[in-house]
């Protein structure tokens, strides 16, 4: 996509974030800092779990859908034929809505992350426009792990009046 404004982004598009798989190191050291739940600390009390072995954090894989986000956005926008032009088109974002974790993600998982443009409406700003994303983290058998809608502030195309 050469044209980052809010008209010429298209329901539909998919893009595949890249992928990542998961360590018991990384799910210790996400779990240690930010979700100290059992389950994702220690090997033998996680097998006595409802999971059965030691699992991510559910914050832990919607952190890594948003580590893959942000350099697949950069590098996507500085690669345009006028980067600054598609960077000042990117705003916040105002939230996510549905957040869901159907299943456990396991050490030795290869997670891959999804963003699917699923919505576009008007922003009480009239430079701006909301964009609705479909956010899925799917592992290495196709199953679905966890998908939220994520919402984002895209400028619209100047007023050329």
């Amino acid at each position: 996509m050469s044209d980052f404004h809010f008209e010429n982004i298209m329901i539909g598009e998919r893009h595949e974030l890249g992928k990542e798989v998961l360590t018991t190191a990384a799910i210790k050291k996400f779990a240690a800092r930010y979700d100290p739940q059992y389950f994702h600390l220690d090997e033998k009390a996680a097998s006595d779990s409802l999971f059965g072995a030691l699992c991510a954090s559910g914050w832990h894989v919607c952190a890594l859908w948003m580590s893959k986000l942000v350099p697949y956005r950069a590098e996507a926008i500085f690669t345009a034929p006028n980067p600054m032009e598609a960077l000042a088109a990117q705003g916040p974002s105002p939230g996510v809505e549905n957040i869901r974790w159907f299943k456990p993600a396991f050490a030795g998982d290869t997670l891959n992350f999804y963003s699917t443009i699923i919505a576009k409406e008007d922003w009480h700003k009239p430079d701006w426009g909301l964009v609705k994303t479909q956010a899925e983290i799917i592992n290495q058998h196709g199953e679905t792990i966890c998908s939220f809608i994520g919402k984002g502030l895209i400028r619209k195309l100047p007023n050329e009046e």
